[in-house]
């Protein structure tokens, strides 16, 4: 009996050093809030509840989160999840203003912007060089709010600099410097048409519509 027991011990043991929750596999969490909360919350397209959620024993790997919130509002993005850690995702509806009344001169030039395939007909994200307007002065980034609308559907999509052309190392965005911008987009397939909204934080607003070609055999240059 004394022995049985031992090794019920020694195999909880085990499991609890490499990571493991029972028989499944290595698990973690994901806490997923919005403002305003009550936002319906999916995971790999199955409804977990409304937001503020906690979710627990989630298995290790990326699953992807779309949040729902009233009307067409919504916000979707794949979220990496590792063994005994959490992994946080935060959404603030409507973070990118509405253009209506707001002055349009735009204080931003986006250039060489390209849409990367994710593997199929369709691609998943989108880079370009972002820079200032000809008499606009500095900006600090850390204040500019991007936005996606793909048909109705507003997201504020996961976007991050991953080049500094031109620049210093700070986040500050001064004439003549040049960021390099990447950006995640739900799968965006053949003539999809989407609207990019660069907003400063003095109002002013970029905006740029594109549409998809017929065939993704590539990445696209738009």
């Amino acid at each position: 009996m004394k022995l049985r027991l031992a090794i019920v011990l020694g195999v909880i043991a085990l499991l609890l050093a490499c990571g493991c929750t029972g028989l499944h596999g290595p698990t973690g969490s994901v806490s997923i809030s919005s403002v305003p909360s009550g936002a319906d919350v999916y995971v790999d397209g199955s409804l977990q509840g409304k937001t503020p959620l906690v979710l627990e024993s989630i298995s290790a790997g990326v699953h992807h989160i779309l949040i729902q919130g009233g009307g067409n509002s919504s916000y979707e993005t794949d979220v990496p999840v590792t063994s005994g850690a959490i992994a946080f995702v935060n959404w603030t509806r409507d973070a990118v203003p509405e253009t209506s009344g707001i002055p349009t001169d735009p204080v931003f030039l986006l250039q060489n912007m390209k849409g990367y395939r994710g593997g199929g007909d369709y691609i998943t994200s989108i880079s370009y060089d972002l820079s200032l307007a000809p008499g606009a002065k500095r900006v600090n980034i850390s204040d500019v709010m991007i936005g996606l609308k793909i048909g109705n559907t507003t997201i504020n999509p996961y976007w991050e600099i991953t080049d500094k052309k031109q620049a210093n190392t700070n986040d500050i965005l001064e004439p003549d410097e040049k960021f390099l911008v990447t950006m995640r987009t739900p799968r965006l397939g053949p003539e999809n048409t989407f609207t990019l909204t660069v907003a400063s934080g003095t109002g002013q607003v970029f905006i740029a519509t594109h549409t998809l070609p017929k065939n993704i055999g590539l990445d696209v240059q738009f």
